[in-house]
């Protein structure tokens, strides 16, 4: 085999920058892509890295390349030169790197920032030309990807099980590398990608699966075990307890499934707020400065109902109940910021506020709504179900009372909860990014054949992924109803189940913990409410300093005035007595747990409310039912191919990315663990309506919106209307306060004379 030229070396790098993304290179990656391309073979590999060197010191000196760091080098300006003297193509490469890892403004803004180009010396022609063919190549991958999913339609728990062993075997190889390879550069790259890699798994099996992730080695009741120290230890994987959870979070037998499509008569709501923001420092009010701001809640339902879809929308609060209702009524109904938010919280705290005022809004409406309107067949609700603030330490923070205050309206909205209406919740902007991930995997593994130990390219798969879910869903349904000829049925991705608690890895551990304690699966005690009503008591004692966990210490240390104020004091020191509790000290979860257990088992639910603090009550009262019954379960949705062409249409006009949203269905409150897989997809297909002509809608940037999407129209007009609150409302609550204001002072003078 003939030697290699610095020509070879030329069109390997370029190839090197179109398959990674990477402009920088080192010598190594340039010889895996000679192997690969067949210029080089593995014998006289010795005499081709020193031929390699010789090129790459003669390409520096000339300034072609440059020396990055030590063992990297980083293409230059008159790399650029080079290569289209020697007719090679590169732009390719450079363009996957740019679409990957850099917003640009403008397209010299290309050349500027990747290589340091002169303007010019790319023409427009070519560059389009090159940024179509990549774009093209790249969607033929994911369509030949997806068709063969298409074709196979496999079992997606099947999937998992399959890619989280494969990411076993890359972490262990990983780890064996990192344990032969001196520190250094290439070393700590390692270790950054077995960190990722593990932060893979557990967003994908712990936070989009609620799957339970342990870092307790010798854990016996959990799935998935992985090593604290990214680079070390091993992936541990207990398979009966993963098939089994798996069956219960994946719904479905299939990655598609096709849902029929109804035409009901009935109707159907969306639910949005939004916040007015009124600076009283412009406008009429501008020469008094020392006026605070006022924010105003506001909430809009739409309805739309009948044959015809005709329309509703109701405002909350209009803009004249601003200035009839008192302050007091005001801030009780939080139409307005509460005065004491404004000068009490600093401003980390107000948007946080400020969110859980408007969920609770959202939450009050839907399930208040089945009353006004016994027709509702479907309420959407803007945005997840879930409120945003839930994790246990979020209810021990400054603004507790507003977190806990809109766990309760979720809590009623859970408990109020029938077969009908179906509430959903539309994710616009979804951060649950899994579905590249699988695609790609199911790329490298189950089309290229890829063997686990050519790390180079799986860890080449862990850099920087796109997180639209929504835009590649759209993509692969839409391929599946072209190719299926779905005209006028819907198909959907598998749908997943998600617990309340697996968000948050402080109820994680301490479930894990109690299930080892018990000797039970943590699968089993995850639907108890008595279980998590004891873990509940347990961490608010440990965590919540206002409550008597301090007192309750001492007092089991034998300091008998601790708690002597308290009318249990007596009751409590005898039953610790009898269950041989007393003088034994409390140090940890499980200690508490053994003082609840004695006092539930003597029928003293009171005492342990006695002990708490008045917020921490109003959690213990609220939390554990919600953990045990509030599950959701989400999907991607495509409606009848009929109905989203028209839009795709429209859509590529207007030249916009188009994307589908995430739906969420809340599972019904107390029906939680009665609910089979089976009765969950009955409810799902609930959702597979078109009851009028025009129920989905095209919804753009222009309409405010990050990308272009098919939504309900209910979701629609309430988030268009909450939305453009801010700009059509605004002035309207000016006006009216301003009139209202000029009125009150003309009457106060007309007083005085």
């Amino acid at each position: 085999m003939p030697g290699i030229t610095e020509k070879d070396v030329l069109e390997a790098v370029c190839e090197f920058m179109k398959k990674r993304s990477r402009a920088s290179f080192t010598p190594k990656d340039v010889l895996e892509v000679l192997l690969s391309s067949g210029k080089i073979n593995i014998t006289g590999l010795e005499n081709t890295e020193k031929v390699l060197t010789r090129i790459f010191s003669s390409m520096a000196r000339r300034g072609v390349i440059k020396v990055e760091k030590k063992g990297t080098y980083k293409i230059t300006d008159v790399f650029w030169s080079e290569v289209q003297n020697k007719n090679i193509e590169c732009y390719k490469g450079i363009l996957a790197y740019l679409s990957r890892n850099i917003k640009v403004e403008t397209l010299s803004d290309i050349q500027d920032k990747i290589i340091g180009l002169e303007e010019g010396r790319l023409t427009l022609p070519e560059f389009l030309a090159d940024l179509i063919t990549l774009d093209k190549e790249t969607r033929e991958m994911i369509y030949h990807a997806v068709d063969e999913l298409i074709s196979e339609n496999p079992d997606p728990k099947k999937n998992f099980i399959d890619m989280l062993k494969d990411y076993v075997q890359v972490y262990d190889r990983l780890v064996e590398k990192i344990s032969k390879t001196s520190a250094g550069k290439e070393r700590e790259e390692m270790i950054t990608f077995a960190k990722n890699l593990l932060g893979l798994i557990e967003n994908i099996y712990g936070r989009v699966l609620s799957l339970p992730i342990s870092y307790t080695k010798n854990c016996t009741v959990c799935p998935i075990i992985l090593p604290k120290d990214p680079g070390r230890g091993k992936i541990e994987i207990r398979e009966d307890i993963l098939e089994g959870l798996l069956k219960e979070r994946i719904v479905d037998d299939t990655f598609f499934v096709e849902e029929p499509v109804s035409a009901p008569v009935a109707a159907f709501a969306g639910v949005d707020t939004s916040v007015v923001e009124m600076d009283l420092k412009k406008g009429p009010f501008e020469y008094m400065r020392h006026l605070p701001d006022i924010d105003v809640f506001t909430m809009v339902v739409s309805v739309r109902e009948g044959r015809t879809g005709n329309n509703k929308e109701e405002f909350y609060p209009k803009p004249e109940e601003i200035t009839t209702k008192t302050l007091k009524e005001l801030e009780k109904e939080r139409d307005i910021l509460p005065a004491d938010v404004i000068y009490k919280f600093d401003d980390y705290y107000i948007p946080r506020i400020k969110e859980s005022i408007m969920q609770s809004k959202e939450y009050r409406a839907v399930y208040s709504l089945p009353d006004r309107k016994p027709s509702l067949l479907i309420i959407y609700k803007d945005g997840a179900l879930w409120p945003s603030e839930r994790k246990f330490d979020d209810f021990h923070y400054d603004h507790r009372e507003f977190v806990i205050d809109n766990l309760i309206e979720y809590s009623k909205m859970v408990k109020n909860l029938s077969e009908t209406p179906v509430v959903v919740g539309v994710v616009k902007r979804g951060h649950l990014g899994f579905l590249w991930f699988l695609l790609n995997w199911y790329i490298i593994r189950k089309m290229n054949k890829t063997d686990v130990r050519e790390l180079s390219k799986f860890i080449a798969f862990l850099e920087k992924q796109s997180s639209s879910d929504g835009s590649l869903a759209l993509l692969t349904l839409l391929r599946y109803a072209e190719k299926r000829g779905l005209d006028n049925k819907g198909v959907r991705m598998f749908a997943v189940r998600r617990k309340f608690y697996a968000t948050d890895s402080r109820l994680i551990d301490t479930l894990l913990k109690y299930a080892e304690r018990k000797g039970k699966s943590a699968a089993e005690l995850e639907r108890d409410e008595n279980t998590w009503k004891e873990i509940v008591w347990c961490l608010l004692m440990d965590l919540d300093r206002t409550s008597k966990g301090d007192e309750l210490k001492r007092f089991l240390n034998g300091e008998t005035d601790a708690l002597e104020s308290e009318e249990y004091a007596r009751d409590l020191k005898e039953i610790l007595e009898k269950h041989g509790l007393n003088d034994t000290g409390i140090s940890s979860p499980p200690d508490c747990c053994r003082i609840y257990e004695s006092l539930i088992e003597e029928g003293r639910e009171d005492i342990l409310l006695g002990l708490l603090s008045e917020y921490s009550k109003k959690v213990y009262r609220e939390l554990p039912f919600i953990i045990s019954y509030a599950d959701t379960v989400f999907f991607y949705y495509l409606p009848p191919y009929k109905v989203v062409s028209k839009l795709k249409t429209l859509i590529e006009n207007k030249s916009s990315s188009f994307s589908l949203p995430r739906f969420e269905i809340q599972i019904n409150g107390s029906n939680t663990h009665s609910a089979s897989n089976a009765s969950i997809k009955r409810t799902i297909s609930r959702i597979s309506v078109l009851p009028f002509e025009d129920f989905y809608a095209y919804y753009g940037p222009e309409e405010y919106v990050n990308r272009a999407m098919v939504l309900p129209v209910p979701v629609k007009d309430a988030h268009y209307y909450a939305k453009s609150i801010a700009v059509g409302i605004k002035p309207a609550f000016l006006n009216v306060l301003l009139n209202a204001v000029i009125k009150y002072l003309s009457e106060s003078d007309a007083g005085e004379t």
